[in-house]
């Protein structure tokens, strides 16, 4: 029995592909309470000045740098780290320090950490 506002197996399985912020990992409980758990992205911001350089010796991969990182029920982001580089340290750099500087809503207790992966997408026209 699904309890009222939980997810299905099925719903927990498409969320796994989704191309959303969050995503449920193997381990996840198929009946989470995402109304009552749910995340909501309260701030964010890019880091207000950066320099993107191409140095001798990176490979830039054409892929945009993955973030994994983990949500605490206080909305905080911990561990956030390089999860898939762009092969440009500056430009990781970037959505690394992106990703540390965005809280989500503060979620009641028994919520639990969210482990989380972020794909950043860096418009380099606007980066000074």
């Amino acid at each position: 029995m699904v309890a009222d506002g939980a997810v299905s197996r099925a719903e927990a399985d498409r969320a796994k592909e989704a191309p959303l912020i969050i995503k449920q990992t193997a381990n996840s409980e198929a009946t989470y309470d995402w109304n009552r758990c749910g995340l909501k992205l309260v701030s964010h911001g890019s880091p207000t000045s950066a320099t993107i350089r191409i140095r001798a010796g990176e490979n830039p991969t054409k892929q945009t740098p993955v973030i994994s990182f983990e949500v605490l029920e206080s909305g905080e982001v911990r561990n956030a780290a390089i999860h898939r580089s762009s092969g440009v340290a500056d430009i990781d750099k970037y959505a690394l320090a992106g990703v540390k500087r965005m809280r989500y809503n503060e979620r009641p207790p028994g919520c639990g950490i969210i482990e989380s992966y972020a794909t950043v997408n860096i418009d380099l026209s606007a980066v000074n």
